[in-house]
């Protein structure tokens, strides 16, 4: 039960935008997903926003590949070092830290992009359906599946 409500937790498109002390409000309808933490983590192109629970999952993946020498302890560290913990104040409201602001060099707005088990959080021009030739090809996909 616990994954489907995860699993649904993480659809959709929020546009969101910073204040002038960089905090930004989760949409309502994800907020409570949040309420016990939360880690964002610099990732090729996008920052993600994991639940408490999501994050403790990828870390085991990653210790998985630590302990099976897929993953060497460089690498390891390097990517726990770039986690931001944060939690939501009494309005939903985060900071996005300095660090991951210059990775996505960003301006004031945003989007929350879920992205199944996660929400991607990315300027405007670098969404993937900004190309209208992806968002064609993934209705085409959606068509063919018969869902």
């Amino acid at each position: 039960m616990e994954v489907a409500a995860a699993m649904f937790s993480s659809i959709g498109q929020y546009p969101v935008r910073l204040d002038d002390k960089f905090r930004f409000a989760l949409p309502s309808a994800i907020r409570h997903n949040f309420e016990t933490g939360a880690v964002l983590i610099a990732r090729q192109g996008y920052v993600a926003l994991h639940t408490a629970g999501q994050w403790e999952e990828f870390v085991l993946n990653l210790r998985a590949k630590l302990v099976d020498g897929t993953l060497s302890r460089m690498h390891f560290n390097a990517i726990l070092a770039g986690a931001a913990p944060i939690s939501l104040d009494a309005q939903g409201r985060t900071v996005l830290p300095p660090a991951l602001r210059a990775h996505l060099n960003c301006d004031r707005d945003l989007v929350l992009t879920g992205l199944h088990d996660f929400f991607g959080i990315n300027v405007p021009s670098n969404q993937p359906d900004g190309d209208p030739s992806v968002k064609e090809a993934a209705l085409a996909i959606l068509e063919e599946s018969a869902m």
